[in-house]
């Protein structure tokens, strides 16, 4: 999974969980194994993701949920400047529920 990458190391999230830090552009790249998907949040006002409901922390928007949380997780990525790569033949990302992110910082 990790190959290639020099000093990187992978880090796996959870969008349901702890995907916080992988959803607000820190994400250089998205692993995601195929047909894996996740619930998720988006805030309606300002677009930004979340693994938990409640409020934005940006705005104060109540934030709606979504199925469709890889989908948000590849927007996102790519918004930032991210690059995103399906994992077909292999199960590496098995231990983080499919997805998994190097991040920038």
């Amino acid at each position: 999974m990790a190959r290639g990458c020099g000093a990187r190391r992978a880090r796996g999230f959870r969008l349901g969980g702890d995907a916080r830090g992988g959803l607000d552009g820190r994400v250089e790249t998205l692993l995601f194994q195929d047909g894996v998907d996740h619930p998720a949040f988006r805030c309606r006002a300002c677009g930004r993701a979340a693994a938990s409901g409640g409020s934005c922390p940006l705005d104060g928007t109540s934030l709606e949920a979504t199925d469709a949380g890889l989908d948000l997780a590849v927007h996102q990525t790519l918004a930032h400047g991210g690059e995103v790569w399906a994992i077909r033949h292999q199960q590496d990302l098995e231990p983080v529920e499919g997805i998994g992110a190097l991040l920038r910082f």
